[in-house]
């Protein structure tokens, strides 16, 4: 088995796969989590889910700017289409 940095090991988790990998991280960011008894790759998965949501929703948005514009200039100029459907309570 290959050993050091080429080595890729993975197990499947929650539908997916985890892979073991280098990343560099600030000795004392760790230290202090570990001292905080606080997972350190549970901490880096969740932060990594966390940034890519983010960064599909922005993609997300801005694949479909246009179309939400013109969505919300059409709601501007003819209303909504329920209008008569809708409750007031004056």
């Amino acid at each position: 088995m290959p050993t050091g940095r080429s080595r890729r090991r993975s197990r499947a988790i929650e539908g997916g796969c985890r892979r073991i990998t280098d990343a560099p991280v600030d000795f004392d960011v760790a230290a202090d989590a570990m001292a905080l008894r606080t997972g350190l790759s549970e901490t880096v998965l969740s932060a990594l889910v966390a940034t890519a949501r983010e960064a599909g929703a922005r993609e997300w948005l801005r694949r479909n700017a246009e179309a939400i514009e013109a969505y919300n200039e059409r709601i501007e100029r003819e209303g909504v289409l329920n209008r008569g459907l809708l409750v007031t309570h004056d």
